[in-house]
C-alpha cells in the first residue's frame, strides 16, 4: 500500500463559519466589523466577542489588543494547527539540512562549518518535536468536553477529575489511552498500534529533549539525543499524528487545496 505523501496543511482558525445576513443580524454581544484599511478598530464594549468578516462572509473569532495605543484584532488562529504547521516546516527543513550535515562530514578537511550545519539541523529536530508533540497536547485538553468528569477507581478510594484537573495533573498516557477513549469510545492505540509506536517514540523523543541529562556510559555525554536525531523517523511519524488526530476528529488536518510542499 502506498503512503500518501505530507503536504502542507490547510490553515484553520479557531472559530470560522459562513454566516448569512440573517444570522449576523441575530447575534447578540457580537462586535462586528468588515476590515477595510488595516486591523486598526475602535474598541468594543466590554463582555462583546469580536467577529471579522471577509468579502464572503465568513465569520472569525477575533481577540482585542492594543499595542502603542492602536487597538487590534486579530483571528485566533487553531493552535493544533499551528503547532503542527510548525513542525511540517521543521520537517521540512531537516529534509535538507541533514543532507549539508553529511555532505560537511564527508569533507576531507573540517573548518566552521560543521558547528553551523550542526546547530541548524539540531535545531530543526528539536522544534519539530517539541511542536508535534505540544500538538497533541493541545488536542487532547480540547476534546474534552466542558462538563466531563473521569473517575479512577481504586481499591479504597475513588478519584473524581473534572476537566481541568484532567488536564492539570493527569498524564499523557492516561488522558490519551484512557480519557479521550472513555469519551469517543474509540481507541487509537488498538486500532492502529503500529501507528501508535511513532507517537510513543515520540513522546520518548520528547521527553529526552526537554529533560536533557548526561549519560556517564556514552562516548559523549548527550550522545543519546543527537543520535536519535539522525536515526528518528519523521515523516512516518508526522503521518501518524496527523491519522491519530484525524481519528479523533476527522479533518482536523487537511491537506492545503493547493497541494504544494509549503
Amino acid at each position: 500500500m502506498t503512503v500518501k505523501a505530507m503536504k502542507h496543511i490547510k490553515k484553520k482558525f479557531q472559530f470560522e463559519m459562513h454566516l448569512t445576513d440573517e444570522m449576523i443580524q441575530s447575534m447578540k454581544n457580537v462586535f462586528e466589523y468588515k476590515p477595510a484599511s488595516g486591523f486598526a478598530k475602535p474598541r468594543p464594549e466590554k463582555g462583546q466577542e469580536c467577529i471579522l468578516l471577509t468579502e464572503k462572509n465568513l465569520g472569525i473569532r477575533a481577540f482585542h489588543i492594543n499595542i502603542g495605543g492602536v487597538n487590534y484584532y486579530i483571528p485566533e488562529p487553531d493552535p493544533i494547527l499551528l503547532y503542527f504547521h510548525n513542525a511540517y516546516i521543521n520537517f521540512i527543513r531537516i529534509k535538507e539540512s541533514k543532507k549539508k550535515v553529511l555532505a560537511v562530514l564527508n569533507q576531507t578537511k573540517l573548518d566552521e562549518d560543521i558547528s553551523i550545519v550542526l546547530y541548524d539541523y539540531f535545531g530543526y529536530t528539536n522544534g519539530y518535536v517539541i511542536f508535534l508533540f505540544t500538538a497533541i497536547e493541545a488536542f487532547i485538553n480540547r476534546f474534552i468536553p466542558e462538563n466531563f468528569s473521569y473517575q479512577i477507581v481504586q481499591r479504597n478510594r475513588t478519584e473524581l477529575y473534572d476537566r481541568d484537573q484532567i488536564q492539570r495533573y493527569l498524564s499523557f498516557d492516561d488522558k490519551l489511552n484512557k480519557v479521550i477513549v472513555d469519551i469517543s469510545k474509540k481507541n487509537f492505540a488498538k486500532t492502529c498500534p503500529l501507528k501508535y509506536k511513532h507517537i510513543d517514540n515520540l513522546k520518548e523523543f520528547r521527553n529526552i529533549i526537554v529533560h536533557t541529562k548526561a549519560d556517564p556510559n556514552g562516548a559523549t555525554p548527550f550522545e543519546y539525543v543527537y543520535k536519535k536525531s539522525l536515526n528518528f523517523s519523521y515523516e512516518d511519524t508526522l503521518l501518524a499524528v496527523r491519522d491519530l488526530l484525524n481519528f479523533y476528529q476527522p479533518n482536523c488536518v487537511e491537506d492545503c487545496p493547493c497541494g504544494g510542499d509549503w
